[in-house]
C-alpha cells in the first residue's frame, strides 16, 4: 500500500470532450499511466456515468466533470464518510 497522503492534484489532466472522465481513469488505471492525485477534468462528457449505472448528463460547461485517482490509500472504514464530504467540497 502507498504512504502517500490522500492529496489530489499532482496532475491535473484536463479535456475538451471524453465519453466519460470514469472510464478515461479506469483506462489510465489499466494502461499504467495513472499516478496516486491524478485529476481527470473535461469541458464535456459523451456517455458520463451516475451512480448505480445511471447515465449522467450535463450541458457543456455547466457542472464540474472529474474523476480523482486514489491508489492504496490506507483509511479506516469508519472514515469512509469522510472522502464523501472532502470530495463535495
Amino acid at each position: 500500500m502507498t504512504k502517500e497522503p490522500f492529496f489530489a492534484g499532482h496532475r491535473i489532466l484536463s479535456y475538451s470532450k471524453v465519453e466519460s472522465t470514469n472510464g478515461l481513469a479506469m483506462q489510465k488505471i489499466k494502461d499504467q499511466q495513472a499516478q496516486h492525485g491524478d485529476i481527470l477534468i473535461a469541458e464535456y462528457q459523451t456517455a458520463g456515468k451516475g451512480q448505480q449505472a445511471n447515465t449522467w448528463y450535463s450541458s457543456e460547461g455547466a457542472n464540474i466533470l472529474c474523476s480523482f485517482i486514489c491508489k492504496d490509500i490506507q483509511l479506516p472504514v469508519k472514515n469512509l464518510s469522510s472522502v464523501n464530504m472532502l470530495v463535495s467540497l
